[in-house]
């Protein structure tokens, strides 16, 4: 699954650092991405005899090699194997040292310090230094930087290095949500010219096949010492159904699984005697945004956005559809965040409640033909969708059904993915259905917040000074138990207000070869927290060719 950025405006705030919106896909391609990290060599001891290359699917081809352009998924995730950050996630979503080994706030919570550790070195040989990372942050914060990398630093004032170990960010604010914009990947300041990439990570980039693969190999003098695997063979494979041919021929070395192929092969001896099969939480969100800024007439009407939500059987599609692939959601707030609210409850699928609600709101079917109307008025909308896949299609014909059923016509209009991105950047649509992948940090400042209803990625358009002050103070606060007491309060706003039908949280599944150890999941995928693939090891079964 590509999860290809949103341009935003840049606002006078900062959104969360490593959000990216997630083009939509088949929930089980989910499995592949978001970010990655690197850190000290686990304690576990390899097996003895020789290790061999790890291969990887990719769901599509990098557009760029380089990492101040790279926005869309596929380049991001290639882009902090090679490279390294200051701080990375782990499993849990906590962060971790990378380059820092340490970092502390000033008193007033305005001043972060990072001490860099020593002995990090470019994949040329040249030492890392403070100088590099305030390049990094003059190369993402330039004029001509892509707009979702800048934003992440609206708030620092100046990054200065006092000596070559020790970096200062000076923020405007107190910013809670700081360190996830330190988790994009170095950029070396003695060379302008990116690509071919040299970063100062445990993979160093040795060719690309265009359409084909991206080969990178184990860096021996990565200070965390050398990854297992003495390659990455990342192999473009744009379908899902020839990822699994793949993986069943011995090509690849992992693939998601659909929810088709899954129930196809869970109960096959030969299955699971070859491979095992990893269930996880993704940290994302499916919904559809009802757009209130006057698109659509309907929409501003918290009546009317409700009435869409409780019309739409979300838990019965995914029983019927995609059984134990998701849960329907509650709000952007996922449960695998620290301040997730488990007292609320998705809303249910109650269609007289819905025709209640629309009722309330002034609408009737008055000639008769099955359709709503209001002033004379028929009650229909285009539903915006991306063509990215079959899966799109069918999710968008169910809502168009379910609505159709309490007297709401449904235009779908499914647009290729270029198109589909100009639309979102001109809010040019009456509802969208789209899935956003989240950050480790739960701050919902570019989701929710008003500076974020024009231009940016809040789509549905939500104005509400109630949303905005919890968010500000949320950023404002580092105590972790008031930050979850204000996000619990938004919660519960988003959850009366419904700016968005909020679909579901995907469960993926993944197929990973018994050959491969050291492979964890996480609610960030795979390739996306440490150790990630710096702990990969491949060993051929006994017999194998």
């Amino acid at each position: 699954m590509s999860r290809q950025a949103r341009t935003p405006r840049r606002p006078a705030a900062v959104a969360p650092a490593a959000a990216r919106l997630a083009a939509l896909a088949v929930v089980a391609g989910l499995a592949l991405f978001p970010l990655s990290g690197c850190a000290d060599r686990p304690t576990e001891a390899p097996a003895a005899g020789p290790s061999l290359p790890v291969r990887f699917p990719l769901p599509a081809d990098p557009v760029t090699l380089d990492a101040a352009r790279a926005t869309d998924t596929t380049s991001f995730a290639i882009a902090r194997l090679i490279g390294d950050s200051l701080v990375a996630f782990d499993a849990r979503l906590e962060p971790v040292p990378r380059v820092a080994r340490a970092w502390t706030w000033s008193e007033d919570h305005r001043a972060l310090t990072f001490s860099l550790r020593p002995g990090v070195r470019w994949h040329d040989g040249r030492a890392v230094s403070a100088r590099d990372v305030v390049h990094t942050w003059r190369v993402l914060t330039a004029p001509d930087a892509p707009p979702d990398k800048a934003v992440a630093f609206n708030l620092v004032e100046s990054v200065e290095a006092p000596s070559p170990e020790t970096v200062v960010v000076r923020y405007r604010t107190p910013f809670a949500p700081a360190l996830g914009a330190w988790t994009h990947p170095l950029l070396p300041a003695h060379l302008p010219a990116r690509e071919p990439p040299v970063g100062c990570g445990p993979w160093i980039f040795e060719r690309w096949d265009p359409g084909e693969r991206v080969v990178l190999r184990a860096n021996p003098d990565y200070y965390g010492g050398a990854p297992r695997a003495p390659q990455l063979l990342l192999e473009v494979l744009r379908d899902y159904q020839t990822r699994f041919a793949a993986l069943e021929a011995g090509r690849i070395d992992a693939a998601p699984l659909l929810p088709d192929t899954w129930r196809a092969v869970r109960d096959e001896p030969a299955f699971r005697t070859r491979f095992d099969v990893r269930e996880f939480r993704q940290l994302y969100f499916f919904y559809v945004a009802w757009r209130m800024d006057g698109s659509n007439p309907w929409f501003a009407d918290a009546r009317v956005r409700r009435a869409m939500t409780l019309a739409i059987d979300r838990a019965g599609y995914l029983e019927k559809v995609a059984p134990g692939f998701g849960r329907p959601a509650v709000t952007s707030i996922h449960p695998d965040h620290w301040c997730f609210d488990g007292s609320l409850a998705p809303l249910p699928y109650d269609p007289k409640a819905a025709a209640a609600l629309l009722a309330e709101a002034g609408f009737r079917d008055a000639d008769g033909d099955g359709v709503l109307e209001r002033g004379g008025v028929p009650f229909s909308f285009r539903l915006t969708i991306s063509q990215s896949s079959k899966e799109n299609e069918r999710i968008a014909a169910f809502i168009q059904d379910h609505l159709r059923r309490v007297g709401v016509a449904v235009e779908l209009e499914p647009l290729e993915w270029a198109v589909f991105q100009e639309r979102l950047r001109g809010d040019r649509f009456e509802a969208v259905m789209l899935g956003r992948g989240l950050d480790p940090d739960p701050d919902p400042y570019d989701l929710w917040h008003s500076s974020q209803a024009a231009g940016g990625v809040n789509y549905a358009g939500l104005k509400d000074g109630e949303v905005d002050r919890w968010i500000e103070a949320a950023r404002e606060t580092f105590d972790r138990d008031e930050r979850a007491r204000l996000y619990r309060l938004l919660q519960a706003r988003l959850h009366e207000l419904q700016p968005d039908t909020f679909f579901f949280y995907p469960v993926s599944r993944l197929a990973v070869s018994r050959e491969l150890s050291g492979l964890e999941t996480s609610p960030l995928g795979v390739l996306a927290f440490w150790p990630g693939p710096f702990a990969w090891e491949r060993r051929a079964a006994a017999g194998s060719r």
